[in-house]
């Protein structure tokens, strides 16, 4: 999943940031609603979440023109007791949930989950996506296999999703690294090639493999061995 955090680079914007680092795979931060622009332009994201202490009453005016550029982009607004008026307007303007501070990490975890259920993108209206016996429950983030329980990371469960929601079609090294890793992080062919490797030794099994297609990317596909 990719997060979008609008935020005012403040202390308790920090904290959420350092919340956000531990829980999704990729987040980007940005200090105004017109470097947002600008990113939701360049990139595609799967939640926008919105400090309102970085923007203004009246920047919240702009949160429809934003949800047009990125329709298929989830908003999370982020405020507090003091600022609820303007949580409340943008709630009126579109934003799909709220969170108030402190934030705390299980109630964040949950939002963002919540917002992977509902994003059409990642989960088709579903709350787990299925390939053969491999599972994974968006709401919770949990991966199974015939029902047994796999230890990924966030990383590796990310890559995963990406190649089971291709349903069989080929992904590039390119369009993984965009789902996966933020703008100011590592994201060559080496390093999908360590997690693709990472993958196929943790999640091994006769009815499904990753398969290479050198010079064009990855694909999951069902091998009818279970």
């Amino acid at each position: 999943m990719r997060i979008l955090h609008i935020q005012d680079f403040g202390p308790l914007a920090f904290q959420t940031a350092a919340l956000l680092k531990t829980m999704v795979v990729s987040v980007d931060s940005v200090g105004s609603i017109a470097c947002a622009a600008d990113a939701l332009e360049a990139n595609k994201y799967d939640l926008t979440i919105w400090d309102v202490d970085a923007v203004s009453p009246e920047a919240i005016d702009k949160l429809p023109d934003l949800r047009a550029r990125s329709p298929k982009t989830q908003v999370l607004i982020c405020g507090s007791n003091e600022t609820i008026q303007i949580v409340v307007a943008a709630i009126e303007k579109g934003a799909d949930d709220f969170i108030l501070r402190p934030v705390r990490p299980d109630e964040l975890r949950i939002r963002i989950q919540q917002a992977s259920a509902r994003a059409p993108d990642l989960s088709n209206g579903r709350e787990s996506s299925e390939f053969g016996p491999l599972r994974i429950d968006i709401t919770q983030g949990d991966v199974s296999v015939d029902g047994v329980p796999l230890n990924l990371t966030p990383r590796e469960r990310s890559v995963l999703h990406v190649l089971m929601r291709a349903r069989g079609n080929v992904v590039s090294k390119d369009q993984i690294a965009a789902r996966v890793f933020s703008l100011n992080e590592d994201a060559g062919p080496q390093s999908i090639e360590t997690y693709v490797h990472r993958l196929r030794r943790k999640v091994d099994h006769p009815a499904f493999t990753i398969e290479t297609l050198r010079g064009l990317g990855y694909r999951l596909t069902a091998t009818n061995k279970a």
